[in-house]
């Protein structure tokens, strides 16, 4: 296969990856490799070319925010993928990041700025997404957002915010969300909509619901409201080791989740082990001792293999 035809094989791969991803996420009615007009020509100009004439766009998804009252967001996604993260992923990062925050720029002043997803917007944001994956196998469990956590923006790059998804992340978000959808299958499911200060009218405040909040690429934990029968469960993945400490933190922040809505609480780590964790488990809801829910709390693993049938 040449070159090209890899490389654009890798790319279109990439995207399928990304679409399927988001979509299990609830964006749904996502609009797919659009172009938009550069209004930045020279500004925003290649190396070796004379002038920018557009920027493309992989996936473009808008939908009210449920976490800040009236806003829309606009999400601009990037797709990038590639065999192997280079060993030091800062330069190549940046570029990416800078075409991002170009494309952003420029959809500022593009017709789909015009569309409103609901009469109740009064504000617009727009947010980059770049998704960023490898092909190889030791790639998946490597945090480019550790690695690149300290870099700083280049100043003449302007944006907002821009999430990175790596591999790493990519495949706790999928692990844990069909966990999640296997385990309750047979239950409604949405994803919890945290108070975050900004979402705090009454009338107006969406407690769950089936899209993905955005600013949940950030978290290393996803909220989760799953319902059957009347029963009504807050289910908390955590993209974290578990250890004694963060299982403690974990459940004291379920415990404000819960607030009077909740009948159960199950928590989920990617490494849980039933055999040699559950004395740890013990301790931990032993500094809950007011807190019924908390006691009866479970803890599981969200990515499982033959030893969850122990459980």
């Amino acid at each position: 296969m040449a070159g090209g035809e890899k490389s654009k094989s890798s790319g279109e791969l990439g995207e399928k990856i990304a679409k399927n991803l988001l979509g299990m996420l609830g964006w749904q009615e996502k609009i797919e490799s659009l172009s938009i007009d550069c209004v930045y020509l020279d500004g925003h100009k290649k190396e070796g070319t004379k002038k920018r004439i557009s920027h493309g766009i992989d996936i473009l998804y808008q939908y009210e925010c449920p976490l800040i009252d009236e806003v829309q967001q606009d999400i601009v996604v990037s797709v990038k993928h590639i065999k192997k993260y280079p060993t030091n992923p800062t330069l190549i990062f940046k570029e990416h990041q800078k075409e991002l925050a170009y494309t952003i720029k420029c959809y500022k002043k593009s017709k789909y700025l015009t569309y409103k997803v609901s009469d109740m917007v009064r504000r617009r944001n727009v947010i980059g997404v770049l998704i960023w994956l490898s092909n190889v196998k030791e790639d998946q469990n490597r945090s480019l957002l550790n690695e690149l956590s300290s870099i700083r923006n280049s100043p003449d790059v302007d944006f907002d915010v821009i999430y990175l998804v790596d591999s790493k992340r990519s495949n706790n978000l999928f692990h844990s969300n069909r966990f999640i959808n296997t385990e309750y299958r047979d239950s409604n499911i949405e994803f919890y909509y945290i108070d975050s200060g900004h979402n705090s009218e009454a009338l107006k405040r969406q407690y769950s619901g089936a899209v993905f909040p955005v600013q949940y690429f950030a978290s290393n934990i996803i909220p989760y409201k799953i319902e059957k029968n009347g029963i009504k469960t807050l289910a908390l993945t955590v993209a974290e080791e578990f250890e004694k400490e963060n299982l403690i933190k974990i459940l004291g922040l379920a415990q404000v989740l819960v607030q009077d809505w909740c009948n159960e609480i199950v928590i989920c780590y990617q490494d849980y082990d039933e055999y040699n964790h559950k004395s740890i488990v013990q301790e931990a809801k032993s500094q809950f001792r007011n807190s019924q829910l908390i006691r009866e709390s479970k803890v599981r693993n969200y990515n499982p293999n033959v030893k969850s049938l122990g459980e």
